[in-house]
Formats: C-alpha cells, structure tokens, sequence
C-alpha cells in the first residue's frame, strides 16, 4: 500500500514540476489582456491547449489567479442585465419555467420601462417589487448597487460574436423575427443588404449604433466616455474595454456565451443550482425549442470573410477584443468545471 501511494505521489510531482517547465517556456508568450497589457497573436495556439468547443482565443490569457468557480455572492438576488439581441427571449422562457420548479420569483422587465442606464427609477422598482429569492432579468447597463446603499446582486449576462451580434441587430431593423415578421422592422427598401452596407461603406456599417461594451462597463465611470451617446472615439473604447475586462474577472459572477448556449447553461447550472438546476432539461424541450426558432433575425445571410475581416479590424474591433476575453474566461471555467483538479493539473 506503501509502494503505492509512493508511486502515484512520484507521479503526480513529476506532472507538476513538468508543467511548471513548460510554463516558464511558454511564459514569455504567456499573457493577461488587462490594463497596460501587451498582446500577443497565439498563431501556436491550437498546439499548446484546446478549448472546450472548437473555437480558439485569438490571444493567450492568463487565468491563474482568477477564481474559476466561486460561490454565488448574493444567493437571494440574481440581475442579468442582458445584452440586446443575445438569445434572452429563449433564456426568458428558461428561467420563467424554472422559477416554477425551483420556487424563486422571476421577473423580466420590458426594455420600453426605462433606458438602459437609468438607476434611480430601477432602484424605485425593486422597493416595491423585489421579493427573495429574486430572478430580475432586464435590459440594463452593469450598476453599483452599493453606492445606493442595497446589497449588490449576483451579476450574469450572455454574450454574442460581435459580427453575428450585429447582423442580428440589422437584419432584425429590416425584417423583424420568424415569430411575427415584419415585427419591429423597417421596409425592406429602406436599407441595403448589410454585405452591400459594409462594403459600400454605408453610413450604418462605419459605425456601431448599437450598445455593446457599454453593458459590461456600466454605471460610475467618467463621463468624458458615458453613455447617452455611446462609445465614440478609439481612445473612449479601448479604455470601456479594458475596465469591462477587468469588471468581468472581479464584478460578474459567470457570463455565458450564446454560441456555446448548452454549454452555458451547464455552467450556470454548476455555479447557481439555486436558480438553473434542470435548466438544460427545459431548453431541450419542444416547447422552448419552438421559441427559440420564432426569435431568429429573418433573412440572415452568411456573410463573405472580407467583409466580416473588415468589420472586425474596424468598427467592431473593440466589440470583438471584449468578446475574446469573455469567451476564453468562459471556457477557462467551464474546464474547471468538467476537469477539475486533473485537468489543471495537465492543463498548460
């Protein structure tokens, strides 16, 4: 029994002191995008580690110190201040079906109720409507509670591919949803195909008109850069992004990833049982199933990869470097989740 335990001991301290040689090789290259950061292209980085989907960080980032799966903060109070066009009719209808199973009160606040960063009129609601444990799921920037003196909420959002994000987003002003076209959309003939638009340079593909990095910055930051008329210049974004990254690692507790959406459910599953036990069950039933194809942007189209590639490295070039970060932050913690103490162990 002795030899045993002597052997596995050898094995595991000679995995460890391996792993610790190649991350001092790898280190140089080896990077957190915080503030200040200098990034690195990861063009080796299918050799060096695989995620939990195909899909590849453009950079490398270093989690280590980041606490993969804490503790709900706040078990009685959860806000997702969801993102526009990031699948939160279907989520709604998850979590509607799953307060009735887990006994929590849920409420989605209609985006028409007020804008996206007023606090004042939000806090006024929650006096005379929040009962705990409470699910409030609602268009709205991040916010400091504390500083209006309330306990801050567990804070989870969803996030979308910046390009698909805002594909959605246009073809949905053009022809509205699958559930009722036409719904919410403008005449066909008011607008060029967005291939045409971003080619063309049109007007409504040479900027974002819609709100993105905003949501994760949120309320208390300088007014030089806030919100009414959004994010203008490179210097307002880049610095919007490296303060959301960083609110994302010590503010938020999970942000899930639309294309990854199973997968998101498990990880929101794992890290708030209270409130998404069974929640992957009810997204694969008929009737949720049938939402989430009613909700679909019509008329999408895949777009060819010039005119993605110059969307990307110009008006959303921000968008896509905060989608980057989140979603390698995502995948860190759902192979936290999956591996546990091993797949750290061997994980480079």
């Amino acid at each position: 029994m002795k030899k045993k335990l002597k052997l596995v001991f050898t094995f595991i301290s000679t995995v460890a002191i391996m792993r610790i040689a190649m991350h001092n090789i790898l280190g140089k290259n080896r990077i957190l995008r915080d503030a200040g950061g200098v990034t690195t292209e990861a063009s080796y980085l299918n050799d060096v580690r695989t995620e939990a989907s195909e899909w590849k960080p453009k950079y490398i980032y270093d989690f280590t110190k980041v606490e993969l799966l804490p503790s709900i903060p706040n078990p009685e109070f959860v806000f997702h201040n969801k993102l526009p066009k990031c699948g939160s009719t279907t989520m709604n209808d998850i979590v509607k079906a799953l307060s009735h199973r887990n006994n929590f009160n849920y409420v989605k606040m209609d985006a028409e109720m007020m804008q996206f960063d007023d606090e004042k009129p939000l806090l006024e609601w929650l006096k005379q409507n929040l009962q705990e444990p409470f699910f409030l799921m609602q268009h709205h920037y991040w916010m400091n509670f504390t500083k209006h003196g309330y306990r801050q909420p567990t804070m989870i959002n969803v996030i979308r591919e910046p390009m698909d994000w805002f594909s959605s987003h246009y073809h949905f002003k053009l022809y509205g949803w699958a559930r009722k076209a036409g719904t919410r959309a403008k005449k066909e003939t008011d607008e060029l195909l967005l291939e045409d638009c971003i080619m063309q340079e049109a007007k409504d593909c040479t900027r974002n008109p819609w709100r993105y990095i905003e949501f994760f910055v949120g309320s208390g930051l300088s007014e030089a850069y806030h919100h009414r008329n959004g994010l203008e210049t490179d210097a307002q974004k880049q610095k919007a992004v490296e303060h959301a990254k960083m609110r994302l690692i010590k503010d938020y507790h999970v942000i899930g990833v639309l294309e990854q959406f199973e997968e998101t459910l498990e990880l929101f599953e794992a890290m708030m049982p209270k409130y998404y036990d069974g929640a992957l069950k009810v997204y694969q039933s008929n009737m949720i199933q049938q939402t989430k194809n009613q909700t679909k942007s019509l008329n999408k189209k895949i777009l060819p990869d010039d005119a993605v590639n110059k969307m990307k490295s110009t008006v959303l070039r921000y968008e896509s470097d905060l989608y980057d970060f989140t979603r390698a932050l995502f995948n860190e913690r759902l192979r936290a989740l999956r591996g546990g103490f091993f797949a750290n162990l061997f994980k480079l």
